[in-house]
C-alpha cells in the first residue's frame, strides 16, 4: 500500500525556521520509510516565516535588504514578492527587521512576563514560552489564579537581584540572565536558563524533578515524563558534564562546570 505523509509543522522560534522543520522531518521520515510521498505545507500565523512559505506557495521570490534592527543597528533582512497571475503583491515581514532573535542577549529587558491571551493551542504556547515568556495564561482565568501566577512569576525573579553566582568556571549573571564558562559566552535556552537559574540558586541543595518541572513550565502545561532529563542532558552538553549532578532517586543540584 502506497503510503503518503502531510507534513505540516510551525517553526522553531530562535532556532529552526518552518522550511528547516519540514526538511528534517521529511529526512526522518525517508530513512524509515524510502518509497513515501511526502507532501509540505509549512503552517505559519504571520509570523517568523510568513513571507518564506507564501513565496513558496505562489512561485515568487525572495529579495534581500539591509535594515535598522530594533536597537538601531543595521541588520540583513528580507521582503518578498508573490508570484502568479494579477497585481505584484509584496510580503514585509516584521520579525525579519524587528523581532527578538534580532535583540541581543544581553540588551534583551529581564522583566518578568506573563502572556494573557486567548490563543490556547499548545503551539502557542510553547511559542510564548519560548519567546522568553515566564508564564502563559489562556482566557477567560479566574483572577485569584493569575494573581497566584503572578506572585510565583516574582518569587522566581528575586534571583534577578541577586549578584553573579560562580561554580568552577561557571558564572551565572541572574540579572542579565547570562552565562559564561571559562569565560566564553553560552547561549541557552529559556527552559535550560530556568532549571539552571533554580539549581544555582540554591547550591548544595537537592531540587526535585517536580519542582524543576514547575519552574520551566506554565500552570496546566503538557510535559513529557522525560522533559527535564532531555534539558539537563543539554545543559550538560553546553555547560560541562559535572555542571549538573543527578542525585538518584531525589533529583539534581548544582555542580562544577
Amino acid at each position: 500500500m502506497a503510503l503518503t505523509v502531510l507534513i505540516a509543522p510551525s517553526g522553531f522560534k530562535e532556532s529552526l525556521s518552518v522550511k528547516d522543520v519540514a526538511e528534517a522531518i521529511g529526512r526522518g521520515i525517508r530513512r524509515a520509510a524510502p518509497h513515501a510521498t511526502i507532501l509540505t505545507a509549512p503552517m505559519v500565523d504571520g509570523g517568523e516565516g510568513t513571507t518564506e512559505a507564501l513565496v513558496a506557495a505562489t512561485g515568487g521570490r525572495m529579495v534581500s535588504a539591509t535594515v535598522t534592527g530594533p536597537v538601531g543597528d543595521p541588520v540583513a533582512s528580507f521582503w518578498g514578492i508573490l508570484g502568479g497571475d494579477g497585481p505584484r503583491t509584496a510580503v514585509i515581514e516584521m520579525a525579519a527587521a524587528a523581532g527578538l532573535s534580532l535583540v541581543p542577549r544581553d540588551r534583551r529587558d529581564p522583566t518578568p512576563v506573563l502572556i494573557v491571551t486567548a490563543r490556547d493551542r499548545i503551539i502557542e504556547r510553547i511559542a510564548g514560552l519560548e519567546a522568553g515568556a515566564d508564564d502563559y495564561l489562556v482566557k477567560p482565568y479566574d483572577l485569584n489564579e493569575m494573581l497566584a501566577r503572578i506572585n510565583a512569576i516574582l518569587r522566581r525573579a528575586d534571583g534577578t537581584r541577586a549578584p553573579e553566582r560562580r561554580f568552577g568556571g561557571l558564572c551565572i549573571s541572574p540579572s542579565a540572565r547570562t552565562v559564561t564558562r571559562h569565560g566564553a559566552p553560552v547561549t541557552l535556552t529559556p527552559r535550560e536558563w530556568a532549571i539552571l537559574d533554580r539549581l544555582s540558586h540554591r547550591p548544595g541543595q537537592v531540587v526535585g524533578k517536580a519542582e524543576l518541572e514547575d519552574a520551566v513550565y506554565g500552570f496546566g502545561e503538557e510535559v513529557e515524563s522525560n522533559a527535564i532529563e532531555a534539558h539537563v542532558s543539554r545543559l550538560r552538553a553546553k555547560l560541562g558534564r559535572m555542571a549538573v549532578e543527578t542525585v538518584r532517586g531525589f533529583g539534581y543540584r548544582m555542580g562544577q562546570g
